[in-house]
């Protein structure tokens, strides 16, 4: 998966940052998703995001990908 994310940050950042910086990147939009699939409860006690209402859980991924996004 992190691999995956990394060709498509290709296509946003080119020749901009070096592979392993966008491997960072890629790691900055997975970690949180890992946390939450490990612990769903504890993440939305942290977050206030409900991971099994759909729409809460694309508006997380949305606004992880615009915070990385948004530091370009």
């Amino acid at each position: 998966v992190s691999m995956y994310i990394v060709r498509l940050l290709r296509e946003v950042y080119g020749e901009q940052k070096e592979e392993r910086a966008l491997r960072l990147v890629a790691l900055q939009i997975l970690n949180p998703l890992q946390l939450a699939a490990i612990s769903p409860a504890a993440f939305r006690r942290y977050s206030g995001v409900e991971l099994y209402d759909t729409r809460a859980r694309n508006q997380l991924i949305d606004q992880l990908v615009d915070n990385v996004l948004t530091k370009a």
